[in-house]
């Protein structure tokens, strides 16, 4: 089945990579991340030698890119992308060299072809730099409209399982709590859909006149229903504080009143409450008593219930990464093929290595104890650009007159705030995640099209300066010979 499906999707994509082929990469690019999880749950291991479903896309999202008639090498006239690009090659030199070659063989569990193939999304992702480059660049309306579709789509899907019984989607179920009776929801896996409340609040805020806002308004909603459905605590308070700054970017930016932007907040939240109360009303306390739980951590140390978090406590697995990091600070342990199964098995054996598991809850601790503090240093360029790229988009739209973005670029004004409120987010509430990039391989390819469309808009916005510049000059010109 997986053959006939791959089969019919290479089809597809060479007839309509000849006619749309950006909305072609933008509708592979998402397949990509697996929006509802279908391809991890009915497609789970390898379909032809050691390529997933994942793969393939990846080898068809080149279609469309090569299909452009007018396609052009971007990195000798992008100088902050080519700056990007030359980050890249030498973060991954020693990703490659020094973590996957080097420090592997000296403590004797050197595999290098396992390391390639185990992390192929690295490579994946700098190959596909100047792809998803020269495509945020001409087509963010298209990438918009998937990412709306997609979730629209999945959402109702899951909304319509979780109240028939129905099995339309996969989910995930678990206790929240040992023996609370307490249940976390969740879909099996949201793609790059989970954008859109962002996308929502962002559009809800501006007066940007786009296509498709009901559906934005209607997926945005039913994501955040199914983000309270989680439970997870990180989840909770990260949203409400991407919401805030949203706020605080579009007040500054774009002069806007701040009672009335609240006002605004305030009426997706009665629906959602309502939405809550018709279909989950026990979700709205079980959500209450998150939020609560967030606020006695931070102030006493312990949950409502009075348990500590091992995370802020420092305590079970951190203790082993603590002291993994230091018998390997600089270079870190290289890389390992050892399984979750493995390294829970170390606790046992008081293995040093069982740190790794909290890697993922703690990526400042599983980053060093992965690539060392050498490694992050290596990284630590393309984060100062990703800072630098901010800053400069943000006083571009500051430092001229909105209306002009506005007309010509409403999209790259949406995507302008998403990714800045990404960045000022990560440097802020989302600490502790730093240098995720380095750990997790999904997290490293949204940190490319972040910082593509950073600069992407960046240069979008100064074109349409110039252009308004020259159109000026010409009026001028006209006036003076009249």
């Amino acid at each position: 089945m997986a053959l006939i499906l791959i089969m019919l999707l290479s089809i597809f994509v060479l007839i309509a990579s000849r006619y749309h082929p950006v909305f072609t990469f933008w509708l592979l690019f998402n397949l990509y991340f697996d929006p509802g999880g279908y391809q991890g749950v009915l497609f789970q291991g390898n379909i032809i030698s050691i390529l997933n479903f994942s793969d393939i896309i990846f080898l068809l999202c080149w279609i469309p890119y090569f299909s452009l008639k007018n396609r052009r090498s971007v990195f000798s006239e992008e100088k902050y992308l080519s700056l990007f690009y030359k980050y890249m090659v030498i973060y991954l030199l020693y990703f490659v060299i020094v973590y996957g070659f080097i420090i592997p063989q000296i403590n004797g569990r050197g595999d290098f072809i396992t390391f390639l193939i185990k992390s192929r999304l690295y490579f994946m992702a700098f190959l596909l730099v100047r792809p998803i480059y020269y495509f945020v660049k001409y087509g963010m309306e298209d990438h918009f409209k998937i990412v709306i579709y997609s979730a629209a789509i999945c959402l109702t899907l899951y909304f319509i399982s979780l109240i028939s019984g129905l099995k339309l989607i996969p989910i995930a179920t678990g206790d929240r709590y040992i023996n609370s009776g307490i249940m976390r929801i969740t879909l099996w896996n949201y793609g790059l859909f989970d954008w859109v409340l962002n996308l929502a609040f962002i559009v809800l805020l501006l007066k940007i006149k786009i296509k498709n806002k009901r559906l934005l308004f209607y997926s945005g909603l039913l994501m955040a229903f199914a983000i309270v459905l989680t439970l997870t605590r990180r989840e909770l308070i990260g949203r409400v504080f991407s919401i805030l700054i949203i706020l605080i970017i579009t007040n500054f930016l774009f002069k806007s009143y701040a009672k009335i932007q609240i006002v605004k907040i305030i009426l997706p939240l009665v629906f959602l409450l309502g939405l809550l109360y018709i279909t989950f009303p026990k979700y709205i306390g079980y959500a209450s008593d998150e939020y609560k739980s967030i606020g006695s951590l931070v102030t006493t140390g312990l949950d409502k219930e009075g348990n500590t978090d091992y995370r802020l406590a420092g305590t079970g697995d951190v203790v082993s990464m603590k002291k993994l990091i230091s018998e390997h600070p600089f270079f870190g342990v290289g890389f390992t093929r050892y399984s979750y199964e493995d390294l829970t098995n170390f606790r046992d054996l008081d293995n040093p290595l069982a740190g790794l598991y909290a890697g993922g809850e703690l990526p400042y601790l599983g980053s060093i104890g992965k690539v060392g503090i050498i490694g992050l240093v290596f990284f630590l360029p393309m984060y100062i650009l990703i800072l630098m790229m901010s800053l400069k988009l943000y006083r571009i739209i500051k430092k001229n007159d909105i209306n002009i973005f506005m007309k010509y670029n409403s999209y790259e004004l949406i995507f302008a705030v998403f990714a800045i409120t990404f960045t000022i987010s990560k440097f802020t509430f989302n600490l502790f995640n730093l240098f995720v990039e380095t750990y997790s391989q999904a997290s490293f390819i949204v940190f490319v099209i972040i910082l593509s469309i950073l600069i992407a808009c960046y240069n979008n916005l100064n074109m349409t300066l110039a252009q308004e510049r020259e159109v000026l000059k010409n009026n001028q010109l006209d006036a003076a010979i009249r």
